[in-house]
C-alpha cells in the first residue's frame, strides 16, 4: 500500500514539473519570438535606411540637388524617429512588470495608509500597454515614455487609456525609476477636453491637479 501512494505521489511530482517545464518552455519561446520580431523590424529599418542612401549618391550624381536635399533630409527624420523609439522601448523595459502602490499625494496632502490600503492601486506595465487599477476601477490603455528636452529635467511618460465610463483619458507626467521604486506626477485630461500643463516635480500644491504616486515591484 504504501509503495502505491509513494508511486501515486511520484507520478503527481513528475506531471506538476511536466507543467512547469512546459509553462517555462512557453514562455522562453514567446520571448525567443519576441526577440526574433525586433531583430527583423531592425533589419528593416536599416535597410529602409541603406536604400535611400544609394539613392541619395545617385542623385547627388545626377545633379539634382533639390532631390539630394530631400532625400538628405528624410534620413536625417527617420535616423531620429528610429533612436527615439529604440530609447523608448529600452525605457519602458525598465519599467516593465507589476507596481503596488505604496504612497500618494495630491493637492499637496499625503493619502493616508487606510485609504491607501482601501485602494489597493496597481499599475502593470507589459511592452506599451498598460492597466491600472483601483478601488475596484480599471483603465487600459497604451503608455509612452520620452527624455526631456530640458537638461536636468524628469523624463517624460503619457498614459493613454479608457475610462469605465468609456471615455478616453490622458495621464500626462513625469516619473523616475531606481531599482524598484517607480514615482510618477501626472495631471488627468479628457481626451478633447482642455489640455493641461506637465507637472515638473513629485511634489504638488493645494490647487494644482497633479497626483503623484509611489510604487514598488511587487515580486
Amino acid at each position: 500500500m504504501k509503495r502505491r501512494v509513494f508511486g501515486l505521489f511520484a507520478a503527481v511530482i513528475l506531471l506538476l514539473n511536466g507543467g512547469f517545464v512546459q509553462a517555462q518552455d512557453y514562455r522562453q519561446s514567446v520571448k525567443a519570438a519576441e526577440e526574433r520580431f525586433q531583430s527583423a523590424i531592425a533589419a528593416a529599418k536599416d535597410k529602409y535606411i541603406a536604400e535611400l542612401r544609394v539613392l541619395l549618391t545617385e542623385e547627388t550624381k545626377r545633379g539634382n540637388i533639390d532631390g539630394a536635399l530631400a532625400i538628405r533630409e528624410k534620413i536625417g527624420t527617420l535616423e531620429k524617429e528610429f533612436a527615439a523609439a529604440a530609447s523608448s522601448s529600452g525605457e519602458l523595459e525598465s519599467i516593465r512588470g507589476k507596481w503596488v502602490a505604496v504612497a500618494e499625494e495630491s493637492q499637496g496632502k499625503r493619502m493616508s495608509k487606510r485609504d491607501l490600503e482601501g485602494n489597493k492601486k496597481t499599475l502593470v506595465i507589459d511592452g506599451d500597454s498598460f492597466t491600472l487599477s483601483w478601488g475596484g476601477r480599471t483603465i487600459r490603455g497604451k503608455i509612452n515614455v520620452a527624455a526631456s528636452k530640458e537638461p536636468g529635467s524628469h523624463p517624460l511618460i503619457d498614459l493613454e487609456g479608457t475610462l469605465p465610463t468609456g471615455k478616453s483619458v490622458i495621464m500626462r507626467g513625469i516619473y523616475e525609476v531606481k531599482e524598484d521604486t517607480l514615482k510618477i506626477a501626472y495631471v488627468s485630461f479628457l481626451v478633447n477636453g482642455d489640455d493641461v500643463h506637465r507637472p515638473e516635480a513629485f511634489e504638488t500644491e493645494e490647487g494644482n491637479a497633479a497626483v503623484s504616486v509611489t510604487y514598488v515591484k511587487d515580486r
